[in-house]
């Protein structure tokens, strides 16, 4: 492993199960940046799973007081013109899109959608996804599963959307044919 860190620590790797943590020590004096773009406070923890090479923090206390910190306050793609997603870039093209359009266009591409369906966008925030898939498959029916719901009225006017969890995913009583879930993990304590 590429700089110094310290020997394994007793905190298990929450991506494998297997392994443990072992914890870069500079981490403590980085400053930090939170999801929504927000400088963040120095300090945390970081490691690196020896088992599955997984980069991860440590799911303890200050892990959980500082998500709850930054979501009491969150501010999704504040920076963007409107609070729209960022754009990413084609490499073949160049074309900038918005990310959840290139996402999905990928995935089309490569297991084609059929006419009709039940989508699910797990962390569905200000409705990024489900608007492009709701561009792409129009003959769908898209719900959105969030619990830090904020701007409901805003979903609502996606086309083809039904309707709008804010409860936890083990309370959703539905299937579907297709579930996205597009920057999520690294909000889960134990992913797997």
């Amino acid at each position: 492993a590429a700089g110094p860190m310290t020997m394994p620590s007793k905190i298990g790797c929450h991506v494998c199960g297997t392994g443990v943590l072992v914890l870069v020590p500079e981490m403590a004096s980085f400053g930090r940046v939170a999801s929504d773009c927000r400088p963040w406070q120095a300090g945390g923890a970081l490691g690196v799973c020896r088992s599955c090479g997984a980069v991860a923090k440590p799911t303890d206390d200050a892990w959980r007081a500082d998500a709850r910190a930054i979501y009491a306050d969150y501010d999704l793609y504040h920076q963007s013109p409107e609070g729209g997603e960022q754009p990413v870039f084609d490499h073949k093209t160049g074309t900038a899109q918005p990310r959840s359009v290139r996402i999905l266009e990928v995935v089309a591409g490569a297991e084609p959608l059929p006419e009709t369906g039940r989508m699910l966008d797990v962390g569905c925030g200000t409705g990024a996804t489900l608007t492009a898939f709701a561009a792409l498959a129009p003959g769908w029916d898209l719900f959105g599963a969030e619990e830090n719901l904020k701007d409901a009225e805003s979903l609502a006017r996606i086309p083809g959307l039904r309707e709008v969890f804010d409860r936890p995913l083990r309370d959703i009583d539905a299937t579907f044919d297709f579930i996205s879930a597009v920057h999520v993990l690294e909000h889960v304590e134990n992913p797997a």
